[in-house]
């Protein structure tokens, strides 16, 4: 890289990839401007934000809830564990891409409809609401629930790149990846401040989750369903 680094490819990769588009401050202009713009990230900035800022958490809740053999160690095993096992979902999905094509909208819709009914489920049993009177119970549940809602979630963050970049095209993508990614800390950064309120407890992030999840499906359904670039490469009609 440092002897030789070409700034583009002898030949575009694709036909869009040839095609003009906006500056950088322009680009942030157009998506000050547009509706779908503000949708896809704050879907974005939600559900992914919040999601793995509780990860970064899970051990203050975790331990509140003093159940026999859960311990600081174990936690962070299991974290360590839903860590590894988000991010291949995010790089299987993400591989998968080009079989979703103009179905990305619908699969992300699928995919956190999932995690909400997930991460329901696992808040009932946080909040007692469901009882789990064994420990070894609770330990397996909290791994099945927690390793499937955060992989739903994560899974769904490529797609929703992908679907922002499709719907503000010629918006650059480097211009999009910096939207979506200053928002995604903005969002972080209000989560963890909330522990900063004086005796606020932990008992709140039981339902915050869930809701990270829930509030993110309407608005991903409100977006204009529009593939700008991918018409273009495979020269369709926009749908």
């Amino acid at each position: 890289m440092l002897i030789y680094y070409p700034n583009h490819p002898p030949l575009p990769p694709s036909i869009s990839a040839s095609k003009e588009r906006t500056l950088f401050l322009g680009g942030f202009k157009l998506l000050l401007k547009s509706k779908d713009a503000w949708l896809t990230m704050l879907t974005y900035g939600i559900s992914q934000g919040v999601a793995q800022m509780w990860l970064s958490v899970l051990v203050i809740n975790l331990v509140d809830l003093e159940v026999p053999g859960v311990t600081e160690e174990w936690i962070s095993t299991l974290g360590i564990f839903v860590s590894f096992v988000s991010v291949f979902a995010s790089i299987f999905v993400a591989a998968g891409l080009k079989f979703f094509k103009k179905r990305m909208r619908r699969v992300i819709v699928i995919l956190l409809t999932l995690s909400a009914m997930v991460y329901v489920f696992m808040a009932l049993i946080f909040l007692e609401i469901i009882k789990i009177e064994s420990s070894s119970s609770f330990q397996i549940w909290t791994y099945v629930l927690l390793l499937a809602g955060q992989a739903l979630t994560c899974a769904s963050a490529p797609l929703l790149f992908e679907f922002s970049v499709e719907t503000c095209y010629p918006i650059a993508e480097g211009c999009i990846g910096t939207w979506l990614t200053l928002w995604f800390n903005i969002f972080s950064l209000m989560f963890l401040a909330v522990f900063q309120i004086p005796n606020i407890g932990t008992g709140w992030t039981n339902y915050v989750l869930p809701l990270s999840a829930i509030i993110s499906v309407p608005m991903i359904i409100a977006v204009t369903e529009q593939y700008k670039r991918l018409n273009i490469d495979t020269n369709s009609k926009p749908v």
